[in-house]
């Protein structure tokens, strides 16, 4: 890595900046399993044998001194930015990547070996105020594949998030390639009562149908032993919309029972 120091005396937020650049490589591979039906799979990790891949990014980082817990100045990172992209060897691998929204090919339509081009942008002026900007760039099919965009506002008895996020999807005609999602969420949480009782609400709005797709509701409780949470979601994903009413208990060191499965 390679780094410089910035001093800046008089600056409102900080007197000194240190960047930091250098980059990343991470190899990962797996080994193939014969008799792959005699391994329970217990998640999305479980399912992906045989598989050698190679994520290479370039990292910046950008620290502040600013004023620590113990009263001194401290280092303090304010913003990130990763940029990276992977190779596969086996191409059928970029079907199981957590880390992209989805399979990748190439201008022609055949599996590729290479992902898009992923960008990460996370700007934290302060432990209260953060923002996540993140996008995808198909370098074949020269197309922002995804894009999104959080923020989060925190105080001891305020919890605020907001959410944009936009996909397209790939195809060899370029009229095909329209917007597959396009939405924007909101939430908050207030304590009403500090480690008793909370209100929580969220909402999310579809810009392709042109109306809200999902609204929640949450009322917790919380004693010492245990905690009594109940929920109201409205959801529009299908056609009748759902209206579902959860309670559920969750019990010290035990943990939830209720209706889960979403029951009337």
């Amino acid at each position: 890595t390679f780094s410089r120091v910035f001093d800046t005396p008089g600056n409102f937020y900080s007197d000194r900046y240190k960047h930091v650049i250098g980059p990343e490589v991470l190899w990962t591979y797996r080994t193939r399993i014969d008799d792959f039906n005699a391994i329970p799979r217990f998640d999305g990790h479980d399912q992906i044998t045989g598989t050698n891949q190679v994520r290479y990014s370039l990292v910046q980082r950008f620290y502040a001194k600013r004023l620590g817990g113990s009263g001194k100045p401290e280092p303090y990172e304010f913003l990130s930015w990763r940029l990276g992209q992977t190779y596969y060897v086996q191409i059928g691998a970029s079907d199981f990547d957590p880390n992209y929204s989805s399979a990748f090919f190439d201008e022609t339509g055949a599996p590729s070996h290479w992902s898009p081009v992923q960008s990460s942008l996370v700007f934290r002026p302060s432990l209260r105020f953060s923002t996540n900007f993140d996008f995808e760039y198909d370098t074949n099919f020269k197309l922002f594949r995804r894009l999104t965009l959080s923020s989060n506002l925190a105080y001891p008895r305020f919890l605020f998030q907001a959410g944009y996020s936009r996909a397209k999807r790939t195809a060899v005609n370029p009229r095909n390639r329209v917007l597959s999602f396009h939405t924007i969420q909101g939430g908050t949480r207030v304590i009403v009562w500090p480690n008793k009782l909370s209100i929580d609400g969220s909402a999310n709005y579809d810009f392709l149908q042109k109306e809200l797709i999902q609204t929640t509701a949450r009322l917790r409780y919380d004693v010492q032993c245990c905690g009594f949470q109940f929920e109201m979601v409205n959801s529009r994903y299908r056609d009748p919309p759902d209206r579902t009413f959860r309670f559920s208990v969750e019990l010290a060191n035990i943990g939830s029972m209720g209706n889960f499965l979403g029951g009337p």
